[in-house]
C-alpha cells in the first residue's frame, strides 16, 4: 500500500471505482484573480486526489468567478448569496458502465475492439456525434467477420445478416434504424441526444455479446460436456 502523507480527506468520484469514494488531498494549487476596479473576483483550484479504497490517482478542477453567483432567499426572508462553483474531474466518471466482457474478454478482432474503446471514449467526453458514426463503424466492422462482402451497402449486409440467420427479423430493424442514426450524424448534421446513443450503444453491445462472447462460450461448453456413454448390452441368461 502507498504510504499516506496527509490526513485530509475529501468525496470525490473515482474512475477505477466507478463511484463516489473517500479520497487523500495529495496537493492543492489555487489561481486567484480580481479586477483592478471592479468588484469581480474568480478562483481555479487544482487538486491531485487518491482514492482511499483502490489508490487511484486522479484530478479534481474548482473554478469559481464571482459573476455566477446567484441570490436567494431563506426562510426568514434574509438574502442568501450561492456560489456556483464548477467542478470537473479527469479522468471523469464513465457516461456509460462498460461490460464485463469488454474488460476481462479479448475480442478475437482487435480491430473490433479499438473501435469499440473508441467509441466509449468519445461517449465519455460527450462527443454524440463521434459516438453514434462510431457504432455504426463498429456494426460495419462486426458484419466483416460474418464473411460479408465490406463493399456491399448497409442495407445489404444487414440483408446478408438475416439470411445466414444470425439476426431476426425484429433485431434486423432495430439495426437498421441504429445504421440510420449514424448516418444522420455523419451526413445530415444530426446531433443525437445522450440516451438516443446510449440505446445505440446498448443494441451494438447485445449484438456483439450474442456473436462474438455467447458464441465463444459455448463451443467451450460443449468441450467441457463429457459425452454420454453408450449403455453396455445386457447378458442374457439361458
Amino acid at each position: 500500500m502507498a504510504e499516506t502523507t496527509t490526513t485530509e480527506i475529501t468525496k470525490a468520484p473515482c474512475p477505477q471505482c466507478n463511484g463516489e469514494r473517500s479520497c487523500f488531498i495529495r496537493g492543492t494549487h489555487a489561481v486567484r484573480w480580481g479586477h483592478h476596479s471592479l468588484p469581480i473576483y474568480s478562483s481555479n483550484t487544482g487538486q491531485i486526489l487518491e482514492c482511499c479504497g483502490c489508490e487511484e490517482i486522479f484530478f479534481r478542477k474548482s473554478f469559481w468567478f464571482s459573476e455566477d453567483d446567484s441570490f436567494g432567499y431563506d426562510e426568514a426572508g434574509n438574502e442568501v448569496l450561492s456560489q456556483n462553483v464548477k467542478i470537473t474531474y479527469f479522468p471523469n466518471l464513465p457516461a456509460r458502465t462498460r461490460p464485463e466482457w469488454l474488460s476481462h474478454r479479448k475480442l478475437a478482432d482487435d480491430q473490433l475492439k479499438r473501435l469499440l474503446d473508441d467509441t466509449y471514449e468519445a461517449l465519455d467526453a460527450g462527443l454524440l456525434i463521434f459516438a453514434a458514426v462510431g457504432v455504426r463503424t463498429c456494426l460495419d466492422r462486426a458484419s466483416e467477420s460474418f464473411d460479408i462482402d465490406p463493399g456491399d451497402t448497409f442495407e445489404g449486409k444487414l440483408n446478408a445478416m438475416f439470411h445466414q440467420g444470425r439476426i431476426g427479423e425484429t433485431e434486423k430493424q432495430h439495426l437498421a434504424v441504429l445504421i440510420d442514426a449514424g448516418n444522420a450524424a455523419a451526413h445530415r448534421g444530426w446531433v443525437p441526444s445522450f440516451e438516443a446513443v446510449n440505446t445505440m450503444i446498448g443494441t451494438l453491445e447485445h449484438l456483439i455479446e450474442r456473436h462474438f462472447i455467447a458464441a465463444v462460450d459455448f463451443v467451450a461448453l460443449k468441450g467441457q460436456v463429457p459425452q454420454k456413454q453408450p449403455r453396455p448390452g445386457r447378458k442374457r441368461t439361458p
